[in-house]
């Protein structure tokens, strides 16, 4: 094994048993289960909650694709768990703009039905950032248009409703 799986020591709140708990790496440890080994090398290190989230959220952008409205709740909780978190240090550790993050943020505030639309490819991630600034009870109006138009129609569509909500 190249790069070995990243771990870290946990244990079970009922039970009081340690036991080690997977960060990233689980493909490869899936790959040695299957290869019919008992033991894997592993990386260990000390985290908390916040910077386990924060090591997965960062490698799963980087190496596989994610669900984007999915990968917002995640984003969401991070800056939650650790209120000292600014958006511009969250931006730096993911190696991502703070546009984009605000945009992937904006995420969160589509509904649940939504939100499977954008995890399962039916609305592109630009539609969805922009139907997300909408109100929830009009999300739906344009719901239609966000899976059939292309961003370029799209776009121009949701910035006039919002001005039209603006200017009410």
């Amino acid at each position: 094994i190249l790069n070995p799986p990243l771990g870290r020591m946990c244990k079970d709140p009922e039970t009081g048993e340690e036991y080690i708990g997977l960060i990233d790496g689980l493909q490869r440890f899936n790959a040695v289960k299957d290869a019919g080994l008992n033991e894997i090398p592993m990386l260990m290190k000390d985290m908390d909650e916040a910077g386990v989230l924060e090591a997965q959220l960062a490698t799963n952008l980087h190496k596989i694709e994610t669900r984007p409205a999915e990968y917002a709740k995640q984003l969401n909780r991070l800056l939650s768990i650790d209120p000292f978190l600014s958006m511009v240090a969250l931006a730096e550790k993911l190696s991502v703009s703070t546009g984009w993050l605000h945009d992937r943020l904006g995420l969160v505030k589509l509904n649940e039905k939504i939100a499977a639309l954008v995890d399962d490819g039916d609305i592109c991630v630009s539609n969805a950032n922009h139907l997300a600034k909408l109100p929830e009870d009009e999300q739906e109006n344009f719901l239609d248009r966000a899976q059939t138009d292309t961003p370029q129609k799209f776009i121009p569509e949701v910035k006039a409703r919002l001005a039209e909500i603006r200017v009410a």
